[in-house]
C-alpha cells in the first residue's frame, strides 16, 4: 500500500461556485493512476482554492482495484461561495465510488460537518462528476434547514444548469434568521409557524434563465412593532414564477389565504370566513424602481372580486426617489363588492362617525382608479343596497343609482375630451325608504354632481319626512372635510307634525307642526349663517328663530348664536307634555342674546310672560304651584299653605298674570317676574279671585346649573318633594 502527500497546492476550477465539491473530486482523481496501481492512494492539501471558495487542510484517501472502491474526502475549513458563510470539519465519505472514461459516480454518499449557517449536517448525496466535460449532477438529502428537512438536486454544464429545491416543515422565525444576509424582516417585525417550499430554477453561469416556487404555510403569526399589521393562525399557498426579460424579469404569482385572520390597521378579516384569492403577472424593472402588474385579479367569496392593472413604485435608497408614491397608477374594475362580506373594509372607516354600528346588505360594482397612492375617478353602480344602523342614525332600504366622482385634476381632463357626454359627470342616487334619527323618509331620487371636495345638486328634489317633507331648491358644497367647507342651501320644510318627530326622537311628546323656510344658508370660513329666520309651529304658537348664526358646526365645539321669538303658546299643552302639572292660558316672550357653547347655553337675556290682551282661561293646579314656587325660592311657604287649610281642598287656582326672566352671564342667573311684590320679591304667578294664590320670588341670583337641576327635577313624574 501506498501514500502520497503534497506539500500545498493551489486549485482551480472552471469558474462556477457549484464546483467546489468537483474540485474535491478533482483533487482525488490526481492520486487514481497511483492508487490503480497500489490499491490505496492518499494526498493532503494545505490549500486549494477558486473563483468564490478556498479551503486548508485537505485530506483525500482513494481506495481502488477492490470490490467496493471507495473515497473519503475531509476538509478543516472552507470559506464558501457569497454569503454561505464557513464549513468546518466538513466530512465526505464515498461508500462506493465508481471510475471509468474520467466519470466519477458516487451513490449514498455521506457528508457531515458544520456548513456555515445551516449548522451541523449529517447528509446524504448521490453525485456524478465528468473530469472531462465538467459535467456535474448531484442529489442531496436530510439536510437539516431552520427546524426542518430540505433535498437539494440539480445538475451543471458548460450549457447551463438546474436545480430543484424541496423543504418541509420549516420554522419560519427559524427561517428568518437564517435568510438574514440576503434579505431580513424589517425592523421590529416578528414571524412564526411553519411552511414548505417547493422550488426549481435553471440558468447559465450567474444568470438566472426562470425559477417557480411555491410556498405552503399554516399558523402563521406576523407583526410589526408598531401592531398595525398582525396575522393569527393564517394559512394559505403562494406560487410564483421569474424569468428575465432584458435587464427586466417578467413573472407571475398567485396567493390563496382560505384560513387564519389578519390585521391591516384598520381593517380585520377573518380569512376562515371570506377566502381570499389574489393573481397577478407583469414586470419587474429594477432600473426604474417600477413594478408593472399587466393584468390582476383578487377574490374574497361572499365580499368583492375586482380586475385591473396597476404601476408600483419600488423602494429605493434614494431619499428623493423613496418618497415617490406606491401606487403611481391603477385601474381596477369592481366587478362585484358585496356586502355584508365587504362591511370587514367599510366599517373601520366609519367608527368616528354616526354610523358606526351600520349594516349592509346587497351588491355595488364599477370602475376605480388611482394615481399618485390616491383616488383620482370613481364611477359606481348601486344595485339595490340595504343600509340600516340599529341605532337609528341611518338607514336605506333598495338604494340604488350611479355615483361619478373625479378629483378635480382629472375632471379637468375629461372635460376636455369632447368626445365625452355631459353626463359623464352626472350622478343619481334614489332609495324606496329610509330613516333618519328616527324620522322616516319617502321614497326620493337626487340628480347631483360631485368632484373633488364639491357636491352640486342638479335638481330641486322634494324628500319625504314623516307625514311632511324637505323641499331643496339649491344645496352646494366646496371644500368638504376642510376648514375652508362652503355651502348653500335654499329649502322649504313641508309642514311635519312634531308629535311625529319628537315621537321618533324619544322625547316628550307634544303637538304641532314644524314648517316654514331655511333661507340662503351659508358657509364659509366655518360660520353658518342664513339669509332669513327659521320659524315653527309649536304647541299652538310660534317660535322665530333669527340672526341666526353657528360658528365650527362640525368641529368639536360648536358655537351657535340667535334670538327667539316666541308668540301665545298653549300652557296646557307645554306643561302636559313634561309632567309639569297642568298651566292653562298663553305665554308669549323673547330669548335674546342667545349664545350656546357645545350645546350648552351660556349667555342669554330671557323673558316669557302671559300675553297683554290675553282672554283665554287660565288656571294652575297645585303641582305647578309647587314647582314655580321651589323655582323661585319659595317652595316650603307654598308647601305649606297648600297642605293646610281651605287650600288643600282646591285642585286649581285662578291667575291673572304668570311670568319668569333670566338673564344669564357668568353662570349666574339674574331672575325677575311680571312686577314686583308689595313685600319684596317679585311675582311669577299673580293670583286672581278666591282662593287667591300668589307665587313670589325671592332669590334675584340664582346659579344656573342649580335651575337647570330644579326644572329638570319638576318636569320628572312625581314633581318636586318640597322639605
Amino acid at each position: 500500500m501506498a501514500s502520497v502527500f503534497v506539500a500545498s497546492m493551489a486549485g482551480g476550477s472552471r469558474g462556477s461556485v457549484w464546483r467546489f465539491p468537483a474540485a474535491m473530486i478533482a483533487v482525488a482523481a490526481l492520486v487514481a493512476p497511483a492508487a490503480h496501481a497500489v490499491g490505496t492512494a492518499r494526498i493532503a492539501l494545505d490549500a486549494a482554492s477558486g473563483p468564490g471558495w478556498s479551503a486548508r487542510g485537505i485530506v483525500v484517501a482513494l481506495t481502488l482495484g477492490t470490490r467496493d472502491p471507495r473515497a473519503t474526502i475531509e476538509v478543516r475549513e472552507a470559506r464558501l461561495p457569497g454569503e454561505l458563510g464557513t464549513a468546518r470539519r466538513l466530512r465526505i465519505e464515498c461508500p462506493r465510488l465508481e471510475s471509468r472514461g474520467g466519470l466519477w459516480r458516487c451513490r449514498d454518499a455521506r457528508v457531515a460537518g458544520l456548513l456555515g449557517p445551516l449548522g451541523e449536517q449529517r447528509v446524504a448525496v448521490d453525485f456524478e462528476y465528468h473530469g472531462v466535460t465538467g459535467a456535474l449532477r448531484f442529489d442531496v438529502r436530510d439536510v437539516a434547514l431552520a427546524g426542518g428537512r430540505a433535498r437539494l438536486a440539480g445538475t451543471a454544464r458548460d450549457a447551463g444548469w438546474q436545480a430543484t429545491l424541496a423543504a418541509s416543515a420549516v420554522d419560519l422565525a427559524a427561517a428568518a434568521r437564517l435568510a438574514q444576509p440576503w434579505t431580513g424582516l424589517p425592523e421590529g417585525w416578528s414571524v412564526g409557524g411553519r411552511a414548505q417550499l417547493d422550488a426549481a430554477a435553471q440558468g447559465t453561469g450567474a444568470r438566472l434563465r426562470a425559477a417557480r416556487a411555491m410556498l405552503t404555510f399554516e399558523a402563521v403569526d406576523v407583526a410589526n412593532a408598531e401592531g398595525s399589521i398582525a396575522s393569527d393562525d393564517l394559512a394559505g399557498r403562494v406560487e410564483a414564477n421569474l424569468a428575465p426579460a432584458g435587464r427586466d424579469w417578467r413573472f407571475a404569482a398567485r396567493v390563496a389565504l382560505p384560513g387564519g385572520q389578519g390585521y391591516a390597521d384598520p381593517v380585520f378579516v377573518d380569512f376562515g370566513k371570506l377566502p381570499l384569492e389574489l393573481e397577478a403577472a407583469g414586470i419587474l424593472e429594477p432600473d426604474a424602481a417600477r413594478l408593472r402588474v399587466e393584468r390582476f385579479a383578487a377574490r374574497q367569496r361572499g365580499a368583492f372580486a375586482a380586475t385591473g392593472t396597476a404601476e408600483l413604485g419600488l423602494p429605493t435608497n434614494d431619499a428623493v426617489a423613496g418618497t415617490a408614491p406606491r401606487i403611481r397608477r391603477a385601474e381596477i374594475a369592481l366587478e362585484s363588492v358585496d356586502f355584508p362580506g365587504a362591511g370587514a373594509y367599510v366599517a373601520p372607516l366609519l367608527t368616528d362617525t354616526p354610523l358606526r354600528n351600520g349594516t349592509a346588505r346587497g351588491r355595488l360594482r364599477g370602475q376605480v382608479l388611482l394615481v399618485a397612492d390616491s383616488p383620482a375617478s370613481l364611477d359606481v353602480t348601486l344595485d339595490g343596497l340595504d343600509l340600516d344602523d340599529p341605532g337609528g342614525a341611518l338607514a336605506f332600504t333598495r338604494l340604488q343609482g350611479r355615483v361619478r366622482w373625479y378629483d378635480d385634476a382629472t375632471r379637468s381632463l375629461v372635460a376636455q375630451d369632447d368626445a365625452a357626454p355631459d353626463d359623464a359627470f352626472v350622478s343619481t342616487l334614489a332609495w324606496d325608504a329610509g330613516r333618519l334619527y328616527g324620522m322616516q323618509l319617502g321614497p326620493a331620487d337626487l340628480r347631483f354632481t360631485t368632484s373633488g371636495r364639491g357636491f352640486r345638486l342638479l335638481a330641486p328634489t322634494v324628500i319625504p319626512v314623516l307625514d311632511g317633507g324637505l323641499a331643496i331648491d339649491t344645496l352646494r358644497l366646496r371644500h368638504v372635510g376642510t376648514p375652508k367647507m362652503w355651502l348653500r342651501l335654499d329649502a322649504r320644510v313641508q309642514p311635519i307634525s312634531i308629535a311625529l318627530i319628537t315621537r321618533a326622537l324619544g322625547w316628550p311628546e307634544f303637538g304641532g307642526t314644524i314648517a316654514g323656510t331655511i333661507p340662503r344658508a351659508a358657509l364659509e370660513n366655518g360660520v353658518l349663517t342664513f339669509g332669513g329666520n327659521l320659524e315653527a309651529d309649536v304647541f299652538g304658537g310660534r317660535v322665530v328663530a333669527s340672526d341666526l348664526r353657528l360658528e365650527d358646526p362640525l368641529g368639536r365645539f360648536p358655537r351657535l348664536y340667535t334670538t327667539l321669538g316666541v308668540t301665545n303658546l298653549d300652557l296646557q299643552a307645554v306643561t302636559g307634555t313634561f309632567e309639569f302639572g297642568e298651566i292653562t292660558g298663553r305665554l308669549s316672550g323673547r330669548v335674546a342674546d342667545l349664545e350656546l357653547f357645545d350645546w350648552q347655553p351660556v349667555r342669554f337675556d330671557a323673558s316669557f310672560a302671559t300675553p297683554e290682551g290675553d282672554r283665554s282661561r287660565r288656571r294652575i293646579s297645585q303641582r305647578a304651584v309647587q314647582n314655580l314656587s321651589s323655582i323661585g325660592g319659595g317652595g316650603f311657604g307654598v308647601a305649606a299653605a297648600l297642605q293646610g287649610g281651605v287650600m288643600r281642598f282646591f285642585e286649581t287656582f285662578r291667575y291673572d298674570r304668570l311670568g319668569l326672566s333670566c338673564r344669564l352671564e357668568r353662570d349666574v342667573c339674574r331672575m325677575s317676574g311680571v312686577g314686583p311684590a308689595p313685600n319684596g320679591g317679585y311675582y311669577i304667578v299673580r293670583g286672581s279671585g278666591l282662593p287667591r294664590i300668589d307665587i313670589i320670588g325671592n332669590g334675584d341670583r340664582v346659579a344656573w346649573t342649580r335651575l337647570v337641576q330644579q326644572l329638570q327635577a319638576a318636569t320628572e313624574s312625581g314633581g318636586v318633594e318640597v322639605r
